[in-house]
C-alpha cells in the first residue's frame, strides 16, 4: 500500500457512565476499541456501521475535536497529539458536519463561513481573501448572489454545498465527511455526491467518509471499514466486501437493505440494537447477535484473517465455515 496520508494505530476511546446522587462512574462505554486503518493520498475511505458502532466518535478523535484514550494517529506520517493541536496542523485536517444548517451562524450572510477559516489560517487578505471566499463558494455550485443570503434562506442541498465550501477553504490535506447525506432529500443525496467525486478529482482531496448509509459509502469510496461496538470487523476494497462479504456483520448489513422490487419478499435478519457498553469485553463483539454463533465466539476475541484482499475478525472466517 502507498504510504498513508492518514494512519491510525490501535485507537480506543472510552467514555463514562456516571450515576446516583453523586454522579460517580458506575460502568463506560467503549466506543472506539482498538481500530487501525490507513487512507492513503487521494484515496477515500468509508466507514460503515450502524448507529452506535464508534462512527463519529472515530471521526472526532481524527479531526482533533476530542482526546482519545490509546493509541496513535498519524498525519503524513507526522505523530498527531492527544491535546489541543498546533494551528499548522489544524489546517491541515477539515471535517464537513452531518447538519449542515446547525454548523452556520444563522445571523451571518453565509460568505462568511467560508471567509471565517480564510482568516483564522491567515491565507490571504483583504478583498482578495473575500474574493478566495466567493470563488470557492462558485466552485461548489453556489452563485455571488446566493452567497450575500443568510442560512434560513437556503435549501439543505446549498446548505451542505457552503459547508464544503468551508471545508475546503484553508486547502486541507484531509476532509473527514460524517454523514454529509444523511440530512438531505434522495435527489440532492446524488447531487452532493457527485460534487464531491468531482472535487476528489480535480482537486486530489483525500476524504475519510464516516456513513451508516451503504449505498454511499460504494459510491464514493475505495475500501472500506465496517466497525461493531466499536470494533473492526470487516475491511477491504469496497466493491470486494460488498460483491462477497465474508463477516455475517457485513452479510447481515447488507441484506438489511430493503429491495426496491415490491414484488419480493424482505425480511431483514438483523435484529436488536448495536452494543456499545462493555466494561470488559471478552469474545467477538457481534456474538449476541450473529447467526453463526458458537461458544469461542463468546469467549475469544477473534483474530485478524486476511482473505479476498481484505482482513476479516471472524473464527468462523478463520475455521474455514465462511469463505
Amino acid at each position: 500500500m502507498p504510504d498513508a496520508l492518514l494512519e491510525v494505530r490501535d485507537l480506543r476511546k472510552t467514555y463514562p457512565v456516571r450515576g446516583g446522587v453523586l454522579q460517580r462512574v458506575r460502568s463506560s462505554i467503549r466506543a472506539v476499541d482498538g481500530v487501525s486503518l490507513r487512507i492513503p493520498k487521494g484515496a477515500t475511505l468509508g466507514v460503515a456501521g450502524e448507529s452506535g458502532s464508534g462512527k463519529t466518535s472515530l471521526a472526532r478523535c481524527v479531526v482533533g475535536l476530542q482526546a482519545w484514550d490509546e493509541g496513535e494517529i498519524f498525519l503524513a506520517g507526522e505523530s498527531v497529539p492527544r491535546g489541543p493541536w498546533p494551528l499548522a496542523m489544524r489546517r491541515r485536517v477539515q471535517m464537513v458536519f452531518q447538519d449542515p444548517g446547525g454548523s452556520l451562524d444563522p445571523r451571518r450572510p453565509v460568505v462568511d463561513a467560508v471567509h471565517e477559516p480564510l482568516e483564522a489560517f491567515g491565507i490571504g487578505e483583504g478583498r482578495g481573501r473575500r474574493e478566495r471566499a466567493l470563488d470557492l463558494l462558485e466552485e461548489v455550485g453556489i452563485p455571488r448572489e446566493v452567497a450575500r443570503r443568510y442560512p434560513h434562506a437556503l435549501s439543505g442541498g446549498q446548505r451542505q454545498r457552503i459547508a464544503i465550501a468551508r471545508a475546503l477553504a484553508p486547502g486541507p490535506d484531509l476532509v473527514v465527511l460524517d454523514e454529509p447525506t444523511s440530512a438531505l432529500d434522495v435527489s440532492v443525496q446524488a447531487q452532493i455526491l457527485n460534487l464531491l467525486t468531482d472535487l476528489r478529482r480535480r482537486l486530489g482531496t483525500t476524504y475519510l467518509l464516516i456513513s451508516h448509509d451503504l449505498e454511499v459509502v460504494a459510491h464514493l469510496a475505495d475500501e472500506v471499514v465496517v466497525l461493531y461496538g466499536g470494533r473492526v470487523m470487516e475491511a477491504g476494497p469496497v466493491r470486494a466486501v460488498w460483491d462477497h462479504p465474508r463477516h455475517p456483520y457485513t452479510a447481515t448489513l447488507l441484506e438489511a437493505v430493503p429491495d426496491p422490487d415490491p414484488s419480493r419478499p424482505w425480511t431483514p435478519r438483523l435484529a436488536g440494537g448495536a452494543e456499545t457498553r462493555r466494561t470488559a469485553p471478552v469474545g467477538c463483539p457481534f456474538a449476541r447477535r450473529c447467526p453463526l454463533v458458537d461458544e469461542r465466539c463468546r469467549s475469544e476475541d477473534p483474530r485478524a484473517v486476511e482473505i479476498g484482499g481484505g482482513v476479516v475478525f471472524c473464527h468462523r472466517v478463520e475455521e474455514g465455515a465462511i469463505v
